[in-house]
């Protein structure tokens, strides 16, 4: 864990914490987010280490 920021396993474990409270949340409430999400799904399994890390390093939009 010394590089967390770029950890693909950290970036994974996060984004399928943050799907779990989706999911949670839709459970307790019984409809979708109003507000828009990303629709983008990427598949870390297949980017390079540098797209990874390029992923990891750059500032949320």
């Amino acid at each position: 864990l010394e590089n967390a920021k770029g950890n693909p396993v950290i970036i994974a474990a996060a984004e399928k914490v943050a799907r779990m409270f989706s999911d949670l949340k839709i459970s307790l409430y019984g409809k979708e987010s109003l507000l828009p999400t990303e629709s983008t799904q990427n598949d870390y399994t297949q980017m390079t280490t540098q797209e990874l890390l390029k992923l990891a390093n750059d500032p949320p939009s």
